[in-house]
């Protein structure tokens, strides 16, 4: 099978000692991830022997077929808790004409020096001794399927913080694709659909984009629903060589080949659009915060003429809390006002808040997350330029993305405090984008009609 998790300790030969290494235990971890596809449960309940089938089926996600980000990704060792790397931001500037006789005009590349953080993702598992000595006779190495299941969550965690990951948020997390051209290419490496579907002639505009930076779109990550509304954009001009013969309807639109380079179309499914604010906490969420005041203000936007709610959430490592509604509706009648949302903190430890915003009380999807302002109120102004209910799609030039390993993804034994067998799934890991500009992020894109 491939190897799923990343790069491994040959990647680091003579840099670790080998008790320090967790090889046996990463050997552990890539037999678990072998043993096949079982299904992912908060406890271990559904796995004792009762009236169930053999085969424990996968009612959730593949991990070797729904994180394609993270399969496709470069994976590169690193070498320091801080990964520090050169980025050539031009050869030179002016001619390169010189008169008979004379000497070229001299001039250097210019670079600049980066440094990712490595950050610390993991799970961890338990399985009790009489789970252990019940099920094995039933579902086998028990332990052996909860690894595999703790590995799903892990990947599914990392598979989303590849792309929308944010340290401006969280201080635990690494950047992710979405900040990093954000931050580092700015404004002209975004495409905003203001509610529209993709066209194909999006796809022709983001791969100009990376090729007017010198570089070659190779990889096009979008949403499920996405994915469908480029397959659809099609069906007018489909044409079958054989009418009257059995033929099967509908083109899957793999790639696109533009002017600049063919490049892989990709759906994800952990792009799909907004979601609703959540019907239970997550355990071990933070309190909400206080009933948020919403107000306009007289600023410039983007946001329409209409009466808007707002519910606010509040998020930590551990999760969501419930949404709190906004005190009042906000009527926008002109184009230059915003909503401003102003929140109190509950004593809760939460990082970061995360916005939903709708057209009535009952119909809202979520907006956007902002930080937490240390020591008082966070005031946010929405001025349309997010809209909820909407999709992001990435592409990228694949060279110039790497995720960094300071060890390959382990298993990591903890001390038997109970009857119970406990361990740590954990990887060392940040994304580094060598070339921001070289990848292009459309966001605010609406279902097609």
């Amino acid at each position: 099978m491939d190897n799923i998790s990343g790069v491994t300790m040959q990647d680091y030969v003579g840099f670790y000692p080998e008790e320090l290494s967790g090889l046996a235990s990463q050997g552990d971890l890539l037999k678990a991830l072998d043993t096949g596809g079982y299904t992912t449960s908060s406890s271990g309940g559904p796995l004792i022997g009762q009236s169930l089938e053999q085969t424990v089926h996968i009612v959730t996600f593949d991990i070797q077929k729904h994180v394609p980000l993270f399969k496709k990704i470069v994976k590169q060792p690193a070498f320091a808790t801080i990964e520090e790397y050169n980025r050539l931001i031009t050869y030179g500037e002016g001619g390169a004409f010189f008169q008979d006789g004379g000497v070229p005009r001299s001039d250097d590349a210019q670079y600049e020096r980066v440094a990712e953080k490595v950050k610390f993702m993991g799970a961890m598992g338990e399985v009790t001794g009489p789970m252990i000595i019940a099920g094995r006779a039933k579902f086998g190495d028990i332990v052996a399927q909860q690894v595999y299941n703790r590995m799903a969550f892990l990947l599914r965690q990392v598979e989303t913080a590849l792309f929308f990951a944010n340290s401006n948020n969280d201080v635990l997390s690494f950047r992710g694709i979405k900040q990093m051209i954000e931050e580092d290419a700015g404004t002209q490496n975004i495409i905003d659909k203001r509610g529209q579907p993709l066209e194909l002639s999006d796809l022709e505009d983001g791969a100009q984009i990376i090729a007017d930076n010198y570089g070659f779109p190779t990889d096009m990550y979008m949403s499920v629903r996405e994915k469908s509304a480029i397959s659809k954009l099609i069906y007018p001009v489909t044409r079958f060589a054989s009418p009257g013969q059995a033929a099967a309807a509908g083109i899957p639109i793999n790639s696109y080949a533009s002017a600049h380079g063919e490049f892989s179309l990709t759906a994800d499914v952990w792009l799909r659009p907004g979601s609703v604010p959540k019907g239970t906490a997550d355990s071990g969420a933070p309190a909400g915060p206080a009933t948020p005041t919403a107000t306009t203000q007289a600023v410039t936007s983007q946001l329409a003429i209409g009466v808007y709610y707002y519910k606010v959430s509040s998020v930590n490592s551990a999760g969501e809390s419930l949404a709190v509604a906004a005190n009042a509706a906000v009527t926008i009648s002109a184009g230059t006002q915003v909503g401003q949302l102003v929140i109190t903190p509950t004593p809760s430890g939460a990082k970061s808040y995360r916005i939903y915003r709708g057209t009535s009380a009952t119909n809202m999807t979520f907006l956007e997350e902002v930080p937490i302002t240390t020591g008082g109120t966070t005031t946010y102004q929405d001025d349309g330029s997010e809209m909820p209910g909407t999709s992001k799609a990435f592409l990228e030039d694949s060279s110039q993305h790497a995720l960094k390993q300071l060890l390959p993804f382990r298993k990591v034994d903890l001390a038997r405090v109970s009857d119970s067998t406990r361990w740590m799934q954990i990887g060392y890991l940040t994304p580094v984008l060598y070339a921001p500009k070289k990848a292009v992020m459309y966001k605010n894109i609406g279902a097609a009609i």
